[in-house]
């Protein structure tokens, strides 16, 4: 699904972002994908598949 259309950024680059690139700050998100960077309109939705992502990579770690 595709959260910012300004910018073409999708939940799975989003979660990507945060598995494979190592991002753990909204912010730095933001830098690095364009996500919620341009009109602001998928600003929540954006830090939501990025809190999602974040929590479960956080429980995947726990149970390694």
């Amino acid at each position: 699904m595709i959260v910012c259309i300004c910018n073409r950024v999708s939940d799975r680059d989003i979660r990507q972002a945060v598995v494979a690139g190592g991002i753990r700050n909204f912010e730095v998100l933001k830098d690095v994908t364009r996500a919620a960077s341009c009109c602001g309109c998928c600003q929540d939705c954006a830090r939501e598949v990025f809190d999602e992502a974040c929590q479960r990579l956080a429980q995947q770690t726990q149970t390694c």
